[in-house]
């Protein structure tokens, strides 16, 4: 299994519908990430007001991988939201989708490999 501490990716959190995306960070900094920048576009691609995902914490699950605890919740609706995994030249590794229930939630749970994600 990979192990995202060495491995240099880049992470997107977006909603896929209302192109609410994060700016990238890396997975060998991901532990000392402490805060996600949301944009919202207000009128197709231009984008609007702006507001934080703080993270109290980013450590690593006893399930394997990483668990981050948010100290604020998303309030806006979404259909899904995506995560896009890319290597050091931007190219796509993996795309995952959830239902909008994470919305409600606080915690998200990314596995080392990037095989798979869940709330917690």
């Amino acid at each position: 299994m990979k192990n995202i501490k060495q491995k240099k990716y880049r992470y997107e959190v977006g909603l896929y519908g209302e192109y609410l995306v994060s700016n990238w960070f890396q997975g060998s900094t991901i532990a000392r990430k402490r805060s996600f920048d949301i944009r919202v576009p207000t009128n197709g691609f231009n984008l609007g007001s702006q507001t934080k995902l703080e993270v109290k914490t980013a450590r690593p699950s006893k399930q394997g991988g990483w668990q981050f605890d948010f100290s604020t919740r998303l309030q806006r609706k979404a259909n899904f939201l995506t995560l896009l995994c890319l290597d050091e030249e931007w190219k796509t590794q993996r795309i995952y989708w959830i239902d909008n229930t994470w919305a409600m939630k606080k915690h998200i749970w990314i596995n080392e490999g990037m095989e798979a994600y869940r709330l917690v």
